[in-house]
C-alpha cells in the first residue's frame, strides 16, 4: 500500500507539471495566430508589439527555430516600416539564432536584407561589408540564386552612390547567372536596372528599349509591384522624349496597378508625374486635377504615418511596462520555482530511497538462495569432475594402445603405396611404350600402303586411277586418325613432353601456309582463299613449342577448311603483356551457340542437315588439350552460315626449358 501511496503522489506531481505546460503551449499558439494576422494584413507596429510581447511571455518554452521565426518577423516588419536600425537589430538577432538553423539559404537571405537595411540608412560602407559576408557564403554553398539576387543588392548599392559603371557590372553578373538558373524573376528585375541606370544617364531611348524587354519577361511572372515600377519608368522616359501620350498610358497603367493594390506611395509619385505631364503640355486643367489628387493623398499619408507614429510610440512604451512588470514576476517566478523544484526533488528522493531499500531486501533474498544454490552445485559438479577424471584416465590407457597400433597401420600402409607406386610407374612405362611401338607398326605398313598407291596414282591413264585416287584419300584420312589417336593417348597418358625454345614467326607462318595450300588442294576446295597476315618483323621471335603450336593451328585450319564452302579463311597475330595471340577466322557454316560448349569434347563432332562432314571428332578436343598443357587459352565466337573465329593465347616463356 504504501508502495501504490508514493506512486500514485509521483504520478499526481508529472500530469500537473504537464498539465501546466499543455495550458501555456496552447497560450502561444494562440498569440502567434494574431500576431500573424497583424503581420499579414500589414498592420506592422501591431504585429511588432505581438511578437515582443510573446518573446517576453513565453521565452521558456520557445524553441530555439521558433525564436528565429519571430526575430525575422519583428526584422521584417520594422524593414518593411521603415524603421531600418531597429530592423538590422533584430535581422543580427537571427544571425545569432542561426547556430541551430540548417537552411544556409535563410542565412544568405539575412546578410542580404541587412546590407539593404544598411543602404536605405546611406551608410554603404557597413552595407557592402554584409553583402561580400553573404556572397562568400553563397560561393562556398554554390548557391547561384541567392549570388544573383546580391550582384543585384550590390548594383543598386553603387547605382545610388552614382558609380553607375560599378553598377552596371554587378547586374550583368546576375543577369548571366540568371540565364543560367532560367530564373525568369531575376532577368525581368535586372532589365528595369539596366533601364534605370540608362534613364539616370539621360540615355531615354537605352532606358526604353531594356523597359520593354523587362515587359516581355513579366508575361510570364505574376508581379504587380515590378509591372507597375515598369510603367512608371517607361512614363518618365517617355516625357524626356516629349512623347505624352505613351506617357500617359503608362501611367494610366501604373496608376490603375497602385489604386488595386493601394501602394500610396507609388500612386503619390504617378499623380505628380501625371500633373507635370499635362503642364508641359499646358493643360492646366487635368494637370491641377492630378496636382489635388496628389496634394489629398500625401496629406493623407503623411497623417496616417503621424498616427503610426504614436501608436508605435505608446506601443513601445507599453512594451517597455510589459517588460519591467515582466522582470518583476519572472523574480516572484523563480522564487515560486525553486520552492517547487525543492520539494519535488525531496519527494523524488524520499520516494527513491524507499524504492532502493525494498529493492536491496529482495536482492539480499535473491542473493541468498542463489548462493545456497550454487553451493548445491558445487557438490554436485565435484562429483562430475571426480567422474569425468577417472574416464580421461581410462581414455588415455586405450589412446596410447591406439597410437601403437596406428602407427603399425601406416608403416603397413606406406609399403603398400610404395608397391603401388612401382606397379603405377611401370604401367606408365609400358604405355608409353606400347604407344611407340603401335605408332611404329600401324605406321610402318600404312606408310607403305601410301607410297605404292601415290606411285599407282602418277599414271593419269590408268583406267583404274579414280579408284586410285579414292584409296589414296581414305588412307591419308586413316593415317591422320591414326595420328590423332596416338596424340589423344598420349595426351592422356600424360606423355607429352614440351620444349620450349625460341624461333621465328615467320618459319611457323611459312610451314603452316605450304600445308594449308596442300590441304586445300587434297580438300579440292582451291575456290577458298586463304591469307596469312604479312610479318611486320621478318626477324620477330617468340619462345614456346613451336611443334605444338603447329599442330593446333594446322588442325584449326583443316577443320576450317572441312567446314568452309566458301569465302576465305584468314590467320593473324598479335603479341604483347608477355603472350602470342592466334587468330584464325573462317567464313564456314558457323555453330549453333548451345553447341559452342561442346566442341571441345571427344568424338563431337558439327552435324548438318545438308551435308555430312567425315571426321572422328577428336582434332578440336586434341588443341583444347594442347593450349591448356601450354598454360594458354582459347575463345571461340561463331554466329550460323557467317562463320567462326578462334582465339589462343599462349605465354611467351623468357628462357628455353622441357618439361
Amino acid at each position: 500500500m504504501k508502495k501504490l501511496a508514493l506512486l500514485y503522489l509521483l504520478v499526481v506531481i508529472s500530469s500537473s507539471f504537464l498539465y501546466a505546460q499543455d495550458i501555456e503551449t496552447e497560450k502561444l499558439k494562440l498569440n502567434i495566430t494574431v500576431a500573424n494576422k497583424f503581420y499579414e494584413g500589414g498592420n506592422y507596429n501591431s504585429a511588432i508589439t505581438s511578437y515582443i510581447e510573446i518573446i517576453n511571455n513565453f521565452n521558456e518554452i520557445i524553441s530555439d527555430s521558433l525564436q528565429f521565426e519571430l526575430n525575422l518577423r519583428i526584422a521584417t516588419s520594422f524593414y518593411l516600416s521603415g524603421n531600418f536600425n531597429k530592423a538590422i537589430y533584430y535581422y543580427s538577432s537571427c544571425t545569432n539564432l542561426y547556430t541551430n538553423v540548417s537552411d544556409t539559404t535563410q542565412l544568405i537571405k539575412l546578410y542580404r536584407k541587412i546590407g539593404i537595411s544598411y543602404r536605405k540608412l546611406k551608410l554603404y560602407e557597413k552595407s557592402q561589408h554584409f553583402y561580400s559576408i553573404g556572397l562568400k557564403l553563397a560561393y562556398k554553398t554554390k548557391e547561384k540564386k541567392s549570388i544573383a539576387d546580391i550582384y543585384i543588392s550590390l548594383g543598386n548599392l553603387f547605382r545610388e552612390k552614382s558609380n553607375y559603371i560599378k553598377a552596371k557590372q554587378y547586374f550583368e553578373r546576375s543577369i548571366q547567372i540568371g540565364r543560367e538558373i532560367k530564373d525568369t524573376l531575376n532577368l525581368a528585375i535586372n532589365y528595369v536596372n539596366f533601364a534605370e541606370l540608362a534613364y539616370l544617364s539621360n540615355e531615354y531611348d537605352s532606358a526604353i528599349y531594356y523597359l520593354e524587354k523587362s515587359l516581355k519577361y513579366q508575361r510570364f511572372i505574376d508581379h504587380k509591384f515590378l509591372d507597375s515600377g515598369t510603367y512608371l519608368y517607361l512614363a518618365k522616359s517617355y516625357q524626356k522624349k516629349g512623347n505624352y501620350k505613351s506617357a500617359e498610358m503608362y501611367l494610366n497603367r501604373t496608376i490603375q496597378i497602385e489604386t488595386a493594390s493601394y501602394s500610396p506611395k507609388r500612386l503619390i509619385t504617378a499623380f505628380k508625374l501625371m500633373s507635370d505631364i499635362y503642364q508641359e503640355q499646358r493643360k492646366f486643367e487635368q494637370a491641377n486635377i492630378y496636382l489635388q489628387k496628389y496634394a489629398s493623398l500625401n496629406d493623407s499619408i503623411l497623417s496616417e504615418e503621424n498616427k503610426d507614429n504614436s501608436i508605435l510610440y505608446e506601443s513601445l512604451q507599453n512594451l517597455q511596462h510589459i517588460e519591467n512588470e515582466n522582470k518583476i514576476n519572472k523574480e516572484k517566478l523563480s522564487w515560486h520555482k525553486i520552492i517547487y523544484i525543492s520539494v519535488s526533488i525531496a519527494l523524488f528522493l524520499l520516494i527513491l530511497i524507499i524504492i532502493l531499500l525494498i529493492k536491496n531486501q529482495v536482492k539480499i533474498k535473491t542473493y541468498t538462495n542463489e548462493i545456497l544454490k550454487k553451493n548445491k552445485q558445487i557438490v554436485y559438479q565435484n562429483e562430475e569432475i571426480k567422474q569425468q577424471n577417472e574416464e580421461i584416465t581410462q581414455q588415455n590407457e586405450e589412446l596410447n594402445t591406439h597410437k601403437e597400433n596406428l602407427q603399425e597401420l601406416i608403416d603397413k600402409k606406406t609399403k603398400d603405396l610404395e608397391i603401388a607406386l612401382k606397379k603405377a610407374e611401370e604401367s606408365n612405362r609400358l604405355k608409353a611404350l606400347f604407344l611407340k611401338n603401335i605408332s611404329h607398326e600401324v605406321r610402318t605398313p600404312m606408310n607403305a600402303i601410301v607410297g605404292f598407291a601415290q606411285l599407282l596414282s602418277y599414271n593419269d591413264n590408268d583406267p583404274n586411277y579414280k579408284y586410285i585416287e579414292i584409296i589414296d584419300k581414305h588412307i591419308n584420312e586413316l593415317l591422320k586418325l591414326i595420328d590423332n589417336i596416338i596424340e589423344m593417348s598420349q595426351i592422356q597418358a600424360q606423355q607429352i613432353k614440351i620444349s620450349t625454345n625460341y624461333f621465328l614467326i615467320k618459319d611457323l607462318f611459312d610451314e603452316l601456309y605450304i600445308n594449308s595450300l596442300q590441304l586445300r588442294e587434297k580438300k579440292k576446295k582451291n575456290h577458298i582463299s586463304i591469307h596469312f597476315e604479312n610479318i611486320k618483323n621478318p626477324q620477330e621471335k617468340i619462345n614456346s613449342d613451336k611443334d605444338k603450336i603447329l599442330i593446333i593451328l594446322y588442325q584449326l585450319i583443316e577443320n576450317a577448311i572441312k567446314y568452309t564452302e566458301k569465302g576465305n579463311i584468314k590467320l593473324s597475330y598479335t603479341k604483347g603483356n608477355g603472350e602470342v595471340i592466334f587468330k584464325l577466322v573462317d567464313t564456314g557454316i558457323g555453330i549453333e551457340r548451345e553447341e559452342i560448349s561442346t566442341i571441345f569434347e571427344s568424338f563431337v563432332k558439327i552435324e548438318n542437315s545438308e551435308k555430312l562432314y567425315r571426321g572422328t571428332g577428336l582434332g578440336l578436343s586434341i588443341v583444347r588439350n594442347l593450349v591448356d598443357i601450354l598454360n594458354g587459352n582459347i575463345l571461340v565466337e561463331s554466329e550460323v552460315d557467317k562463320g567462326t573465329s578462334f582465339t589462343i593465347s599462349i605465354p611467351n616463356i623468357g628462357q628455353d626449358k622441357v618439361v
